[in-house]
């Protein structure tokens, strides 16, 4: 399947790719690493995210695209190095869980290692927003929903206020 022919879409919160490890990275299953990641950039945009793994949009595959419309990084067969153990309790949303809003705690501070764009190894130290986005992409792509890193009872509680904003509409 050419990349061209691509479709995005987003898979619904049930669908079990997204509670599955993805398939590692290699750059002869058929795939164009720029115009996956263009068309990547481009749907996340679109949908007003700031990260988006290809499993959500129905790839089996280790790579993930994070950023704004001015500055984005396109990580595949990301690895977390280590990682701080304080925590940062901050809100995360998903593109995938439509509407759902959590606190989820995260280290602050996070050594990471991908391969970018072009194949390059790289490595970084992120903090803030860019740790977190990037963690809850690589959950993605472990199997890990941020659904699975709250208590049942926080759960529970955003999808309530979930289903009354929808009822409101």
């Amino acid at each position: 399947m050419e990349v061209e022919e691509l479709t995005l879409d987003l898979v619904k919160e049930t669908d079990d790719i997204l509670r599955k490890p993805a398939r590692p990275w290699s750059d002869d299953l058929g795939y164009d690493r720029k115009q996956l990641v263009k068309e990547m950039l481009s749907f996340m945009i679109i949908k007003g995210g700031i990260g988006l793994a290809a499993p959500q949009i129905g790839l089996d595959l280790a790579v993930f695209v994070m950023g704004n419309e001015t500055t984005s990084y396109a990580c595949f067969n990301p690895r977390l190095v280590s990682a701080d153990k304080e925590l940062a309790m901050m809100q995360e949303g998903c593109l995938s869980f439509p509407g759902l809003f959590m606190n989820v705690k995260r280290p602050a501070t996070i050594t990471v290692e991908y391969e970018d764009l072009e194949g390059e190894t790289q490595q970084h130290e992120l903090t803030g927003i860019m740790a977190r986005v990037f963690l809850h992409e690589y959950d993605h792509l472990l199997g890990v929903c941020f659904t699975d890193r709250v208590p049942d009872l926080s759960l529970k509680l955003a999808q309530g206020r979930r289903t009354k904003k929808l009822k409101k509409r």
